[in-house]
């Protein structure tokens, strides 16, 4: 069954270990770490994450890959040496994931700007698939603005060379960013879709509180529902997204209502 859950980037540019504990401690029980350092990939961070969801029983669901503006110059250039040192910092990423029980490793990816080819960038992604599967978690491409994602062409495109693997994050916020409707996405790629980042708009902000803005999240629970997602919903915000964290934990019950009227 599907649940709500939130992304320590909510807090960011609080550090990471900071803002889980934040997370732990509303109560919710699925959570995304988003990691911001290459050093919280090692001790004594991961024995941080580790005691808090331990404590707070939460599940972690995913963890975002750092660096993920960075994404093109780390794992798709035509500079061999440094993608092959980039392997080894993924790996340590998808070995952390599962170590904390995450199912995912979400990845921006490749900006539209970047001079690598459509072929490369194939390529280097289905080998990263790889690897997640072999260190016991999945790789999913986010739709990102600006990015090769943000375009369902494109994602059709990965889905078609990468084959079985090949899985999506959701993020409604950037559809919105690049100009399409999430039920575009939903409607091609209903079947490869794990995982969903959740926010709001309203006529001045494209990310806020969900249900402070005009998005009908009661049909978007019921459009997925219909397709049989079985995945969770990541309350994805920034500090600037949210007057304070009451606003999230009464966004939360209140999604989690829904949802459970939808299911």
């Amino acid at each position: 069954m599907s649940e709500i859950g939130m992304s320590t980037s909510c807090y960011y540019p609080l550090e990471t270990e900071k803002s889980l504990e934040n997370v732990c401690k509303t109560g919710i029980k699925k959570a995304e770490i988003f990691i911001n350092a290459y050093t919280e990939l090692d001790e004594p961070f991961v024995s941080v994450y580790k005691k808090l969801l331990s404590e707070y029983s939460v599940n972690l669901v995913s963890l975002h890959t750092t660096a993920s503006f960075a994404d093109g110059y780390n794992y798709f250039s035509d500079y061999y040496r440094r993608f092959e040192e980039s392997l080894d910092v993924f790996r340590k990423q998808a070995c952390l994931a599962n170590e904390l029980g995450a199912k995912y490793v979400v990845m921006h990816g490749l900006k539209k700007i970047a001079k690598a080819s459509d072929e490369l960038y194939l390529e280097r992604f289905k080998l990263l698939t790889e690897i997640a599967k072999e260190s016991g978690v999945s790789l999913l491409q986010e739709n990102v603005v600006n990015f090769r994602s943000e375009s369902p062409d494109f994602i059709q495109k990965m889905k078609d060379y990468i084959g079985e693997d090949f899985a999506i994050t959701l993020d409604i916020k950037q559809c919105r960013r690049a100009g399409y409707s999430p039920y575009e996405f939903i409607e091609r790629f209903h079947d490869i879709i794990k995982h969903v980042h959740i926010s709001d708009a309203d006529g001045e902000k494209d990310c806020i509180t969900p249900l402070k803005g005009d998005f009908d999240f009661q049909k978007f629970f019921t459009v997925m529902n219909g397709y049989g997602y079985e995945g969770d919903y990541i309350i994805e915000l920034y500090k600037n997204s949210y007057s304070d964290e009451a606003e999230i934990l009464n966004s939360y019950n209140a999604l989690s209502e829904i949802l459970k009227r939808v299911e």
